[in-house]
């Protein structure tokens, strides 16, 4: 299971302020750098915000991890598999 990360900061905008942020800028028709310097957030990520909106798709904010190779549920099942058979085999070795 790949370690799971720990933020040592709070920076990084929260996605309802991205979602607000766009909402000025596509409705409203206001400028790219004057919303972001109004909430406080860089311009450079409002703008990949929109870009991603307008191509229809799902933009997302936070971290990923990269280290991944199993889903969740993928990582339950095989967590469950190998305490079953741990406890199958136990004592034989």
């Amino acid at each position: 299971m790949p370690r799971q990360r720990n933020r040592k900061t709070n920076r990084g905008p929260a996605d309802e302020l991205m979602k607000r942020a766009a909402k000025l800028v596509l409705e409203e028709n206001l400028k790219v750098r004057q919303v972001a310097r109004d909430l406080d957030i860089c311009h450079a990520t409002l703008h990949r915000y929109i870009r991603k909106i307008q191509s229809r798709q799902s933009p997302k904010m936070g971290y990923n991890p990269h280290t991944r190779v199993l889903s969740t549920e993928q990582e339950e099942a095989f967590l469950k598999y190998i305490q079953l058979s741990a406890a199958i085999y136990f004592g034989l070795f």
